[in-house]
């Protein structure tokens, strides 16, 4: 995600210094910044997830009618609420508050979402996260004692 952002940074200053470097006529910079705003204004969109889903064995964010994605929580090892320090200004887009960040730490990295309670968010994922981690172990000391 963050060499995404990053990515989309770049190339967004080179198309920008393009168009300033060409100097055209003032309708097509008002045209193509409106371009570039609304493509930027998409990516936060089809990047945000709009719904946490919490089953037995696994979250899934839903990010729009198609798009999901799924994390086991056997991949998850923490769930803190972020502070500033904490907070990434490459992963988060403009204009959202650190104070609604919940950052997941995993086995391979790392993850931060907003949510609109992170008090709530952070005691119901952790208290599933013990759920699961207490029946993965008894699950595995029942089949090793017979």
């Amino acid at each position: 995600m963050t060499s995404l952002v990053s990515t989309g940074c770049i190339s967004f200053g080179v198309v920008f210094f393009m168009v300033i470097w060409a100097v055209p006529p003032p309708g097509v910079i008002l045209v193509l910044v409106g371009l570039a705003m609304g493509g930027f204004g998409i990516f936060v969109y089809c990047s945000s997830p709009r719904k946490f889903l919490f089953y037995r064995d696994s979250m899934v964010l839903v990010y729009g009618r198609s798009r999901t994605r799924t994390i086991p929580y056997s991949r998850i090892s923490d769930v803190q609420l972020a502070t500033r320090r904490d907070a990434s200004p490459n992963r988060l887009p403009f204009g959202w508050s650190d104070s609604r960040v919940v950052h997941i730490s995993m086995r391979y990295g790392s993850e931060e979402f907003v949510v609109h309670n992170p008090a709530g968010f952070r005691h119901t994922l952790r208290g599933l996260l013990e759920r699961y981690r207490s029946e993965q172990t008894g699950g595995e000391e029942g089949r090793n004692a017979t």
